[in-house]
């Protein structure tokens, strides 16, 4: 059975149980008169498929606690000057709390502190600073915890003396450079020889430098921390049947990822219910401006590889939905 035909089957079989969310958490609803705007500023100029899903959440939570959600985009991925003029201009135009991705950058950490000081900032899937004051709503996966079950897993299909490379990029936000960082301590405590490259953010030259380094002979074992890389990733050795035995690994969920992965053309992926992280980015921004108590949440992930994808607890990670 395809990919596509199982996914229609889900939903399908989800139908029959209207106005259900899949999500890890059942938050209370809050309702009241007052509409809220809320503005989200996501990283890069178009939300990556990943970001539609936690927008998606956010969506979702904006309709239930009476919100009016704005996603703004703060240009390239890696401009911490844009992102501090974008936080100075949405709080001009009167929005009543701010979502970010945050670059991890002191200079955008000060912002958000300034800010957070009058209106709610709910930092989104990457924070700035060490994360320790809880002055800053922070919403996020163990990203740490999701590059060292990564790099477990890796180490099970090492062979000897094989060693990894690392595609070090995007690492100016605190996921994507916590993942890496998981994953590299693993690998250097087992004594794994590690290369790190960095792709850069051009797709014409990320895609050249992928082909060049999969036809490297002693290339083996490939690791990237976002989908763009990870994609790239799957398109290069899917394209070329001399590298079919090269094993490629990475955190990200778009459906391309996924076809790659039940595909065999990637082995392993790490990821975390972005959904959840949307949803409760604006619950708990309404929840600060009705000065309730913020409730904790884990933020549940997986590390699959392709004879998993349709476990239930990793369906309702990779095949996110809204009835």
């Amino acid at each position: 059975m395809t990919l596509k035909k199982k996914i229609i089957i889900l939903v399908l079989s989800a139908c029959g149980v209207a106005g259900i969310v899949i999500f890890s958490t059942n938050p209370q609803q809050i309702k009241g008169e007052e509409v809220y705007q809320i503005s989200y500023i996501h990283r890069g100029e178009i939300p990556e498929e990943s970001q539609q899903v936690i927008l998606q959440g956010m969506e979702q939570a904006s309709n239930a606690f009476n919100v009016e959600l704005t996603a703004v985009n703060s240009g390239n991925r890696a401009d911490a000057n844009g992102q501090k003029a974008l936080l100075e201009k949405e709080v001009e135009n009167g929005a009543d709390a701010i979502l970010i991705e945050g670059i991890d950058d002191d200079g955008v950490r000060a912002e958000l502190e300034k800010i957070n000081a009058v209106i709610p900032v709910v930092e989104v899937k990457s924070r700035t600073g060490d994360g320790k004051d809880n002055k800053i709503i922070q919403i996020h996966a163990d990203d740490y915890v999701i590059g060292q079950e990564l790099g477990k897993s890796i180490l099970k299909r090492l062979g000897p003396e094989e060693g990894v490379i690392l595609v070090k990029s995007g690492t100016e936000y605190s996921d994507v450079a916590e993942r890496y960082l998981g994953v590299k301590e693993i690998m250097d405590v087992s004594a794994v020889p590690v290369e790190e490259v960095d792709a850069g953010t051009d797709e014409v030259s990320r895609a050249l430098m992928f082909t060049n380094l999969m036809a490297n002979q002693s290339t083996r074992h490939i690791v990237a921390f976002s989908s763009p890389e990870l994609e790239a990733l799957g398109k290069a050795k899917q394209e070329n049947p001399d590298f079919k035995d090269i094993s490629i690994y990475g955190t990200g969920n778009t459906n391309q990822i996924i076809n790659y992965l039940e595909s065999g053309t990637i082995q392993v992926i790490g990821v975390s219910n972005e959904y959840s992280i949307g949803y409760l980015s604006v619950r708990n921004a309404v929840m600060k401006l009705n000065e309730e108590e913020i409730e904790k949440n884990q933020i549940k992930y997986s590390i699959i590889d392709a004879s998993q994808i349709y476990k239930k607890e990793n369906q309702r990670l990779l095949f996110p939905f809204v009835q």
